[in-house]
């Protein structure tokens, strides 16, 4: 092969490969549709491509294609997605030469520019999305896969096993003799997440003959001072309570200030793990055993399952399961 050519155009890659541009465009833009090739030949216009220093033009490719090239990534509260998550979602969708768009949807944000503007060829929802988000999602007619929500249930959604993580946080909390169990929950206790992390954690104390479980519902449903005197409240009115399961990691800095107007000292007093293992359990000190789902994989899988959509593929979604990350706080 020759020196690289520059400003190598697709034909000129089609012809070195002695090709047709219909199979080189298919394996460039990762649009196959009908065409088949080998993943010899595949190798073959790579390598080529590589030699020639040919540059596929991604917004002329798009616009052939009749795609924008971009996948919005919805949520509610920004809670709902951590730092690794998106970093895992960029980084696969780079892989698949799509820009991302991180679009908070909700009464703050009621047009949302993916809609708009009609520039994203796919979606990923995370958490609770509102319905009248859901029912813009349906009229654009384009692929979502729906990460860890009550709201739609199929082969594009992702969820979190609920139940199973409840299972790991009781064992820990047996393994360290506490039996007086508390949970504190975002709100009522009876909203989806709050109420299988309730039913669950009542299931398993009720196996191991447990006393009943103590709820508090933050009814501000934010992290402030009402929250504080809440927690603070509680704690006094039930001294009893050795083991707290909060039903966010965000609630920490709360609970612990909390704790140390009432005099318990975590861990030796009372045992705290909380749910989705994000910044807020490393960082806390001491530092949060918390339950989650490896966040990474949570990127890359929805990212593949939706490029795998959008290629009208068929890619059934699995539910993913929670581990225990033990730190100092149980």
């Amino acid at each position: 092969m020759a020196g690289a050519k520059h400003g190598a155009k697709l034909a000129d890659l089609a012809e070195a490969c002695g090709l047709s541009l219909r199979v080189v465009n298919a394996v460039m833009t990762g649009y196959s549709g009908s065409v088949r090739y080998s993943q010899k030949t595949k190798e073959k216009i790579l390598e080529t491509a590589i030699e020639m220093g040919y540059r596929p033009n991604r917004f002329a490719r798009n616009l052939q294609n009749g795609c924008c090239g971009t996948i919005a990534v919805l949520v509610e509260n920004f809670f709902d997605i951590n730092e690794m998550t998106m970093d895992s979602i960029i980084r696969a969708a780079n892989q698949h030469s799509k820009m991302i768009l991180l679009e908070k949807v909700g009464p703050d944000n009621p047009c949302p520019r993916c809609f708009s503007e009609k520039i994203a060829d796919g979606f990923i929802a995370i958490g609770q999305i509102p319905d009248d988000v859901l029912k813009k999602i349906d009229r654009a007619c384009s692929p979502c896969i729906f990460v860890n929500t009550n709201k739609r249930k199929g082969s594009n959604c992702m969820n979190f096993a609920e139940e199973g993580a409840m299972k790991l946080a009781v064992e820990r909390f047996a393994a360290l003799g506490r039996k007086h169990i508390a949970f504190i929950s975002n709100g009522r206790s009876d909203h989806y997440f709050e109420k299988a992390r309730r039913l669950g954690l009542e299931s398993e104390i009720r196996k191991r003959g447990f006393h009943k479980l103590k709820i508090l519902e933050n009814s501000s449903q934010y992290f402030n001072a009402s929250f504080l005197d809440q927690i603070t409240s509680f704690l006094k009115v039930n001294p009893e309570i050795d083991a707290v399961l909060l039903s966010m990691d965000a609630m920490a800095p709360a609970f612990y200030d909390a704790a140390d107007r009432t005099g318990r000292r975590i861990p030796s007093d009372i045992a705290v793990i909380s749910v989705n293992n994000s910044e807020f359990s490393v960082a806390s000190r001491p530092s949060m055993t918390s339950l989650g789902v490896n966040r990474a994989e949570v990127g890359w899988t929805a990212v593949g399952k939706l490029i795998s959509m959008m290629e009208g593929k068929e890619d059934i979604c699995q539910n993913l399961k929670y581990s225990l990350f033990q730190r100092n706080s149980a």
